[in-house]
């Protein structure tokens, strides 16, 4: 079915923008236990794939990290082979001011004049794609790894930045039905006579970040999240709450018996 008319403002082509994959088997993804932890919007079995754009017309996916990182590997699900140059850098600060997280569905393509792509984190590098994947079997060459700031309250969001070179590379995407028709995938370039917003509300591109979380020595665990606090007037308790830890350096919490957290209310 030609879905074009869903995802694309210009009748460039009469090729689908996303275009839905046939139902077969997908592989299990290629992941296994190690000390990195990963960040992605997708499940592992794509959808679609994405059919707009021509020679350097540019996908944009943000993501933000728990804590401040370093970013050490990508993967993407690719339906063909050819050439992609890849970088990573900051998430502009004129869209975050609209979109703090890079969440993008309310921004139609072609909407905004302004990019989505700060300052470079690392150089761009030209990939070949030699054939399709529909797992997590494809790292794709960003430039090398990179650290991303901020702090535990406040990490900040970066760019994984593909420039297409030529107009048969197709990256994969998942449905946005299951994902809270939520979309972190910018789409700007040539195709929208420069122009910058979601590349559709319905698909995010099958991307997959790797990263570790260095803190210092004292700092192996980290808590993700936590229950409200009791909302209570009695001196004495106990009061429970419940924590998400995950430790920085990739060792399972369980592992260790016990942990002691020491904390504050009120200064107290």
């Amino acid at each position: 079915e030609q879905v074009k008319a869903q995802f694309s403002t210009r009748p460039k082509t009469n090729r689908p923008a996303a275009k839905s994959i046939s139902t077969r088997e997908i592989p299990e993804p290629a992941r296994q236990d190690d000390y990195l932890w990963t960040l992605t919007h997708v499940d592992d079995n794509a959808e679609y794939y994405l059919g707009s754009g021509d020679s350097l017309d540019t996908f944009a996916v943000v993501f933000t990290p728990a804590a401040p990182c370093i970013v050490k590997e990508v993967y993407v699900q690719w339906y063909t082979g050819g050439n992609i140059v890849a970088y990573a850098a900051h998430y502009s600060d004129s869209a975050r001011a609209i979109s703090p997280d890079g969440e993008c569905s309310d921004i139609a393509r072609g909407a905004i004049d302004f990019s989505p792509i700060g300052e470079p984190y690392t150089a761009p590098t030209l990939n070949h794609i030699d054939q399709e994947s529909a797992d997590w079997s494809d790292s794709l060459d960003f430039g090398g790894e990179f650290e991303v700031g901020g702090d535990l309250y406040n990490p900040d969001p970066f760019v994984i930045v593909l420039i297409k070179q030529d107009s048969q590379t197709y990256p994969r995407a998942d449905g946005t039905d299951d994902q809270d028709s939520l979309t972190y995938t910018w789409f700007g370039g040539p195709w929208t006579d420069n122009q910058w917003g979601r590349y559709s509300d319905q698909v995010d591109l099958e991307m997959l970040v790797k990263v570790t979380y260095p803190g210092p020595p004292w700092d192996e665990y980290v808590i993700q999240s936590m229950t409200q606090l009791p909302n209570t007037y009695r001196q004495t308790g106990p009061f429970s709450v419940y924590f998400d830890i995950f430790g920085s350096n990739g060792v399972d919490p369980d592992s260790l018996g016990n942990i002691r957290s020491h904390w504050t209310i009120n200064g107290q």
